[in-house]
């Protein structure tokens, strides 16, 4: 059975512009109690991590030099990526609500990352049952590189990306015949063309335009 996967996750996207309020829990009494209120002072310093994996990691090393207890962030995955690298050398943990792409959960290489948002490898992991229980094994999946830079740079291809290498792992139970077609940015003509020619007509065996 044929199956083509188009990558549309979270393709309606609400971005609110709001303050976000932290509220720390501790007890304040007796003052010797492990991490009680009158003992710990909580420092909270921003930085502009400009979605860039250059501005991420040199921000890093600089409040590391200051001192630092935790990363909250960065969110995006270039930017994460080598905060949490190099953060189990400081033995710092990274919270981030991002971090979407399937080689962070690689907890070798990212040891103190925490990832706090719904992950790539777990879209990966319910789409990898689907085709089990429905008993696909031919997929083709087509992925827009620019697709959702919105959201973030290259979300539509990690997302695909996470499915691919989900499959590649698992290949040795189940077999699937899995090919990935990227999208190119060419005009909508050349574009269409190439989708019914390359994906419709090779995989599915006719080429059908209405």
């Amino acid at each position: 059975m044929l199956l083509v996967f188009v990558a549309f996750v979270l393709h309606s996207v609400c971005v609110l512009t709001a303050n976000v309020s932290i509220t720390v829990f501790a007890p304040k009494n007796p003052t010797k109690r492990l991490f009680a209120l009158e003992s710990h002072a909580i420092n909270v310093e921003y930085v502009n991590s400009n979605a860039s994996d250059v501005d991420s990691p040199v921000a890093a090393f600089k409040f590391m030099s200051k001192g630092v207890h935790l990363f909250i962030g960065p969110v995006y995955d270039f930017g994460v990526a080598p905060v949490a690298r190099y953060a189990p050398k400081w033995n710092i943990p990274v919270i981030s609500p991002g971090a979407f792409a399937h080689s962070l959960n690689q907890k070798k290489s990212f040891q103190t990352l925490t990832r706090v948002h719904t992950t790539f490898n777990s879209m990966a992991e319910f789409v990898y049952m689907i085709l089990q229980h429905f008993g696909w094994s031919k997929i083709k999946a087509v992925s827009d590189r620019f697709g959702r830079n919105d959201i973030f740079i290259d979300f539509c291809d990690l997302a695909i990306s996470s499915i691919h290498q989900m499959v590649i792992e698992n290949n040795e139970k189940t077999y699937v015949d899995y090919e990935k077609y990227e999208i190119l940015r060419e005009p909508r003509n050349q574009m269409t063309s190439h989708v019914l020619e390359k994906i419709n007509l090779k995989f599915a065996g006719k080429l059908n335009v209405s």
